[in-house]
């Protein structure tokens, strides 16, 4: 079924990925249901396809960043999969997939869906809805007096909606880096999954990045971020601060409420990568001489968009 996958020549826009899941669910209606969960705050419909009859329940969403198309096109050719091909049935699951998770904030991306796919049409065209807004971080979450964080947005209540009443076994949200490789983010150990997870980047010519923090496997880190409140709790009862300010729970702490074994993992995959990130022999330059010259990037860019700022 991966050989499949056709190659892509552009992103698809949140209203492409809209009326394409209508189609679908009006060509397989004996597979395939479209549920309208939400609107946005600007109005606008979030729309989820529901496929399949298995027992256990998936939750898989795009755009969870406006700037990060690439969750789009992935789950269109997963929802015309799982109604194509009978054997994916095996896998007992029912599937809510939803292409477009922040249609107003893609809106404001869209001019970039149409390329050129460069770094500075990229930039020309950057729009990233903040923290607090973002509808995957803001769930309701309380624990005492230490945090209650009850501010949900439009899309977490249409995110919540879908939720509420079912119990989740696995989740994905569908980031993308812009720089780097592929990351596989987990919210705990999956060695079963490790081999397969770094064979799909490796066949696709893409390397398996290093960041910083616990790794599992190469290309495969622990995302602590997927348990923001209960970080949040942990640190203040140590008696840690200054605390950074939390917006309300992430997705996965709301699923884990109706079921605590709930498996999430984060794909990031990069936008632009250079093959000679491949290349294991050793630098010519310290690593002294690299920090410098990053260091000296950023005050030079953080410069400019100072002087920018402060003009307009």
């Amino acid at each position: 079924m991966l050989s499949e996958i056709p190659e892509c020549k552009s992103y698809l826009s949140r209203e492409q990925l809209d009326e394409s899941s209508e189609i679908l669910a009006k060509r397989h209606s004996d597979k395939a249901r479209l549920l309208r969960i939400g609107k946005t705050k600007n109005g606008n419909d979030i729309q989820a396809l529901k496929i399949g009859r298995g027992k256990h329940n998936a939750l898989i969403y795009g755009f969870p960043n406006p700037e990060e198309p690439v969750g789009g096109l992935l789950l269109e050719y997963l929802s015309s999969a799982l109604v194509r091909f009978d054997e994916l049935e095996q896998l007992d699951y029912t599937w809510y997939i939803i292409k477009c998770v922040d249609p107003d904030g893609a809106s404001l991306t869209q001019d970039y869906l149409k390329g050129p796919y460069t770094p500075y049409n990229f930039s020309l065209n950057y729009y990233r809805t903040p923290d607090f807004a973002t509808g995957e971080l803001a769930f309701p979450y309380r624990y005492g007096n230490l945090l209650d964080a009850n501010r949900p947005t439009a899309e977490t209540k249409a995110l919540m909606h879908l939720i509420d009443g079912r119990s989740f076994d696995f989740l994905s949200s569908l980031h993308n880096m812009k720089f780097g490789g592929m990351t596989y983010e987990v919210s705990e150990p999956c060695p079963l999954l490790y081999v397969p997870l770094q064979a799909a980047a490796k066949e696709n010519g893409i390397y398996l990045r290093k960041r910083a923090g616990l790794m599992f496997a190469p290309g495969v880190q622990f995302a602590k971020y997927m348990t923001p409140a209960t970080n949040y709790v942990e640190m203040k009862v140590a008696g840690k601060s200054p605390l950074q300010e939390v917006y309300g729970g992430y997705v996965l702490e709301y699923v884990r409420l109706t079921n605590p074994h709930a498996f999430m993992m984060i794909p990031e995959c990069c936008t632009w990568y250079d093959p000679r990130c491949l290349d294991d022999n050793p630098s010519t330059s310290t690593l002294h001489e690299l920090e410098a010259s990053t260091s000296g990037k950023m005050k030079e860019t953080n410069t400019m968009i100072s002087r920018i700022y402060h003009k307009i």
